[in-house]
């Protein structure tokens, strides 16, 4: 049974984290969207656009470890409740933006402490769900993620923003929403008796743990290209239909169908990885058919294989981040008590992916509007490879949250 002693229990708590991480996560994926309409108005170039849409990741480089450092030395709850509000602050911020510079330094923070967000969210599932159903609680966290950015590809450009009269206003509202989610989580949830253990671990320890695991290290270098290709992948893909004589509303379409594909590759393959306690091979194929099908897009123009293959592309993608932030966890040496510290530090060097993905394939763009996909999976799929070579974590779940010192 989920853990309850002495602290919310662990539907109330995946249910608030979901609605958390579901405004966070639109408020940070609604930009792509907004890109077009920000270009206007500040007058930006498509190199630019990949420098603001990239400083999210890059900032998540320097901020990430940071955040994760704080949640396993004070809990999920505080740390959650203070990444949210600093995520909610500094994206909200962007409405006063008045040039690249300072967009992007707002997406530098905001982007960079989410990073937190994810590797925070797991530790709270490992500490109150048991291990046979850390997959599943991780696997419904990333779907609804993914209808939270679905959502705001959706209707932030095209309803939200036109209902707001401006770009600036959509950005106000959705931290509005963050903020108050976040006193909700601070003022609702209590941490389980069970969950002390995995809190209160000085950095020091947190570091040498972490950075001694070969394991740790080889999901380092899948991070970043996983959601190096999904960062860049993401803030292209609206730009580029709209280059090839997609409207605004259809381009816009096309990203919330990579959003929804996404939660149903979220809900079922890592699902499945609990039942079979496999997880290598739900991350492995899925990464290989994601490789393949943003590959595909530079061959093709017609808009049927466009929509077949963005689908592919997002089931595919949406088991991997949930599937590897659980395995980073069940390592043998990392475990609950140092999940924070690991999985943040994963997700803060895809940081640097994900500026690279952005920044080189805004480039490549001004040459020939196929090359980033073409350079996005071909380095993708170089990135993946390491994960070969870890230990399956699967058949250690028992006794993964009751690391001591």
């Amino acid at each position: 049974m989920p853990h309850t002693k002495n602290g919310s229990s662990a539907v109330l708590m995946l249910t608030l984290l979901i609605f958390l991480n579901f405004f966070a996560f639109m408020q940070m994926f609604c930009t792509p969207v907004m890109l077009p309409l920000i270009s206007e108005d500040l007058n930006l170039n498509t190199a630019q656009l990949g420098l603001i849409w990239g400083m999210s990741t890059f900032g998540g480089l320097f901020l990430s470890l940071p955040c994760g450092l704080m949640g396993d030395r004070i809990g999920p709850r505080w740390g959650i409740f203070i990444i949210a509000i600093i995520s909610a602050i500094s994206l909200g911020i962007r409405g006063f933006a008045t040039d690249t510079i300072m967009m992007a330094t707002m997406m530098f923070i905001g982007g960079g402490v989410i990073g937190g967000l994810t590797p925070l969210s797991t530790k709270a599932i490992f500490s109150w769900f048991p291990p046979t159903r850390v997959g599943l609680a991780n696997g419904l966290l990333a779907g609804f993620c993914r209808l939270g950015m679905a959502l705001g590809a959706a209707v932030s450009a095209t309803v939200v923003a036109v209902l707001l009269r401006n770009w600036q206003n959509t950005f106000f509202l959705y931290a509005a929403i963050l903020l108050v989610f976040a006193l909700l989580w601070l003022l609702i949830i209590r941490e389980p008796q069970n969950s002390k253990a995995a809190t209160g671990v000085p950095f020091r320890e947190a570091l040498t743990k972490t950075v001694r695991s070969r394991d740790v290290w080889l999901c380092v270098v899948t991070y970043i290209g996983v959601i190096g290709l999904n960062v860049g992948f993401v803030g292209y893909l609206p730009t580029y239909l709209q280059n090839i004589g997609w409207s605004e509303g259809t381009s816009s379409l096309a990203l919330t169908v990579y959003f929804l594909s996404q939660v149903i590759g979220s809900f079922i393959l890592p699902t499945i990885s609990d039942k079979t306690r496999l997880r290598k091979i739900f991350f492995i194929i899925p990464g290989l058919i994601y490789v393949i099908s943003i590959g595909l897009l530079a061959v093709t123009k017609t808009a049927a294989p466009i929509w077949i293959l963005t689908f592919i592309a997002g089931f595919a993608i949406g088991s991997l981040a949930p599937i590897l932030t659980v395995v980073v966890a069940e390592i043998k040496e990392i475990g609950a008590r140092y999940a924070g510290t690991a999985n943040s530090i994963g997700f803060g060097i895809s940081g640097a992916g994900g500026l690279l993905f952005a920044v080189v394939g805004g480039k490549l763009a001004l040459t020939n509007a196929i090359f980033p996909f073409i350079f996005g999976s071909l380095l993708c799929l170089v990135f993946i490879i390491p994960f070969f070579f870890t230990r399956e974590t699967g058949t250690r779940n028992s006794g993964i949250i009751k690391n001591k010192k």
